[in-house]
């Protein structure tokens, strides 16, 4: 504003002043508007909680400021209210210092002078003010007298979430430009937002009481508040606890919940579902705690730590080579990972020997339409892997570690987005990305880029899986192989069971004897099984061994019975020494009787088998006969002695005269064959101890032996003795 000067001359007929003048001086006035505040920022709102923001408006002009509209853009957030003035004092005219230095847009304006040192206080004069909400509609005829402010309160609420902007628009009379000024209004509206899993599983075993843990994830703008209630109770016994039960998620943070297993040595092994109920402030009012959330908790119960097993691998970068995952003992798991490409990375992974988590109503997604009625077999693999970038995997399954594969052709395989309890989908692998190799039995989900749960299943029916076959039992190997008389032998032999094998026995005895002994096959490697046979009890006789081996399910194999020879030094198998020998107290003298060599040996000459006794053959020492088959008489003083025929010996050296025979080894413990000519047969038995032979009477006489008790023939024996020889007719025109 400025002053204007002038005046006023007046000429008039008076006598003495006939010119006279009036000075004139006035000053032009206008309003002029000023703002707080260009823009204000609410910053972080609690949903439905109403926050109010000032933003003042001065008239820093010398005549009256009409606001003829005051509005926001979006009034489903924000209201106004005015009303109320800012005076200093109690002098409405006094001079103004605005709480917040006003903003003078389009023109520089007089700036109201600072409060002078009364120390008057600035207050709100709401007496000579209506308040109101004015819209863009509402016509205002609001005056804001010079020096005077107007307040403007702005309150921002919102039910949802989310970043609000609008504008304050203010319409006046103000003359230089700013007769419509906007003022910038953000609110970021915001509440807690818990995110935890819907679903998880934990695997422990009877008496393993083992903590896991919940990741609760804020992920809103406002502080979390909840609190935890379990629900896990089995006849009494809570299974899962949480040691604190409430607690607080800063905004944009996280926390892990502990949680317990417990309680479990009161608990049979299987399936338990429980549940975490959160009541936290995450609804529609941030100040009231509700209940917004629940986790099911699977627990896996198992008998014990035996079903479950554990490997942890290192993948190299690239196209690594398959890496077949192993457990402690070096055995395989069952799984074989094949990356096609990655930058390296470890994988962890858990095979669990049990049901994967899973119910009748468990939902399942095939993209191929061909599990229409799912079964899983009894085992499933919990993987999680660390790699720094994204990667490309065939993951293979040996099948031959799961029990009741039928048709492997007819398998699928299953995984999840987490490992999670029953009410979690199972994704099932389509068949276009599932290879079955049946040479190595491995079945593979092809291309994959990340792990989880995985499991293996068929339609109903298709595979059982279940164990329902003995152990198998594969051919034992010996050490040494051709074992010696009083020396001890270890037997190994590999059993495979597609469960497990719960025992398994080596029971063994000697030639002659019915009485087996029993020795515990124990793990050496894998399913590899060993026991050793004690020194004394490998004799001339022979062994004869069979394995029994029975599973976790109670099947029960037993082996072939096997007969091993044994080898002997010269001099140890006499007529003394032979288990039921038929001369235990030596040849008689001066008597005729039939004699058979009871092993195998490695010299059959008749010199050197009974001539170191008798000496060298006279015919008034001793002689012997062989008969002969072919011209149907006897042949005397044959050269060597055949196994299982006998001779007819008659010696004057000495009475009960002991024989004994060169280093041999039992006679074939896989039984001896003897062909039975037409007419009359002498036979022996070429083993150390009694063997049964038993002939039907109908086609053969016999055997029948000679002076066994007195001089004469026997009746019809079932029972050849070692060193005896025996008489044998077939009525038959043929060999048998």
């Amino acid at each position: 504003s400025e002053t204007a000067y002038d005046t006023i001359s007046i000429s008039s007929d008076d006598l003495y002043l006939t010119i006279s003048s009036v000075t004139l001086s006035g000053q032009s006035i206008w309003p002029v508007i000023n703002l707080s505040t260009t823009s204000v920022d609410y910053s972080d709102v609690p949903i439905n909680t109403p926050l109010e923001q000032n933003v003042v408006v001065y008239n820093t002009g010398l005549s009256d400021l009409t606001l003829s509209s005051i509005y926001v853009d979006d009034t489903d957030h924000f209201e106004i209210t005015t009303g109320g003035l800012v005076t200093v004092g109690s002098s409405p005219n006094a001079g103004k210092r605005p709480p917040i230095e006003p903003t003078i847009a389009g023109r520089a304006g007089e700036k109201p002078p600072s409060k002078d040192i009364t120390g008057a206080e600035d207050v709100r004069d709401l007496d000579n003010r209506s308040t109101g909400s004015p819209s863009k509609s509402t016509v205002l005829d609001e005056t804001v007298l010079p020096g005077d402010s107007l307040v403007l309160t702005i309150a921002f609420v919102s039910a949802d979430t989310g970043v609000f902007n609008t504008d304050l628009h203010i319409a006046s009379n103000d003359p230089l430009g700013n007769d419509d000024l906007t003022v910038n209004l953000s609110a970021h509206a915001t509440k807690s937002e818990m995110q935890v899993v819907n679903t998880m599983s934990v695997v422990t075993y009877v008496g393993n009481d083992i903590p896991f843990y919940v990741n609760i994830d804020n992920t809103g703008g406002f502080a979390l508040e909840y609190e935890v209630e379990v629900s896990a109770n089995w006849v009494g016994f809570d299974w899962l606890t949480v040691p604190q039960s409430s607690g607080t998620v800063n905004p944009y943070s996280n926390a892990a919940l502990t949680v317990n297993t417990a309680s479990t040595a009161d608990l049979d092994p299987g399936g338990y579902t429980g549940y975490l109920y959160f009541n936290t402030n995450g609804g529609s009012d941030p100040n009231q705690v509700v209940r917004t959330d629940t986790v099911e908790v699977y627990m896996n119960l198992l008998e014990d730590n035996s079903q479950i097993t554990q490997d942890s691998v290192d993948v190299p970068a690239g196209n690594a080579e398959p890496i077949t995952l192993l457990d402690s003992e070096g055995n395989p798991l069952g799984l074989v990972l094949d990356f096609l490409n990655s930058q390296g990375g470890t994988v962890n992974v858990t095979r669990i020997d049990a049901t994967p988590p899973t119910s009748a109503s468990t939902p399942f997604d095939d993209p191929s339409s061909g599990i229409t009625d799912p079964y899983f077999a009894r085992v499933y693999f919990e993987i999680s892997a660390t790699f720094s970038g994204s990667y490309a995997v065939d993951i293979g399954f040996d099948y031959s570690t799961i029990p009741g594969v039928q048709d492997a052709s007819m398998l699928r395989i299953a995984k999840r987005s987490l490992n999670a309890g029953v009410s979690e989908e199972w994704n099932i692998i389509s068949q276009a990305a599932t290879n079955v190799d049946m040479d190595n039995n491995i079945v593979y989900a092809q291309n994959q880029s990340g792990f989880s749960q995985w499991a293996l299943l068929s339609n109903t029916g298709e595979n059982s899986f279940i164990d329902v076959s003995a152990p198998a039992i594969q051919a034992a190997v010996l050490t040494p192989s051709d074992p010696g008389a009083l020396e001890e032998v270890t037997l190994t032999v590999i059993i495979n069971d597609e469960t497990g094998i719960a025992n398994a026995n080596l029971h063994y005895t000697q030639g002659g004897s019915e009485t087996f002994s029993s020795l515990a096959l124990s793990v050496t490697s894998g399913s590899s099984y060993s026991a050793t046979i004690p020194s004394s009890d490998v004799t001339r006789n022979g062994l004869i061994y069979y394995i029994q081996a029975e599973d976790d399910l109670g099947f029960v194999s037993i082996s072939d019975t096997i007969g091993v020879e044994v080898n002997f030094s010269s001099g140890d198998l006499s007529t003394s020494s032979a288990l039921s020998s038929a001369y235990s107290t030596g040849f008689p003298i001066d008597k005729w009787r039939m004699i058979s060599i009871p092993a195998k040996l490695d010299d059959y000459q008749v010199g050197n088998v009974i001539g170191d006794e008798l000496g060298s053959q006279t015919n008034s020492t001793w002689r012997i006969f062989e008969w002969n088959d072919v011209s149907l008489s006897y042949k005397e003083n044959p050269v060597n002695f055949s196994s299982g025929e006998s001779y007819w010996l008659y010696q004057r050296v000495e009475d009960n005269l002991s024989l004994a025979t060169p280093a041999g080894e039992t006679g074939s413990m896989n039984g001896t064959s003897l062909t039975i000519k037409p007419g009359w047969n002498l036979i022996g038995s070429p083993y150390s101890f009694p063997v049964d032979l038993i002939v039907d009477q109908g086609q053969f006489y016999g055997p029948v032996a000679y002076g066994l008790s007195g001089e004469s023939w026997s009746d019809v024996t079932a029972e050849l003795r070692p060193w005896s020889g025996y008489a044998l007719y077939n009525r038959t025109t043929g060999d048998q």
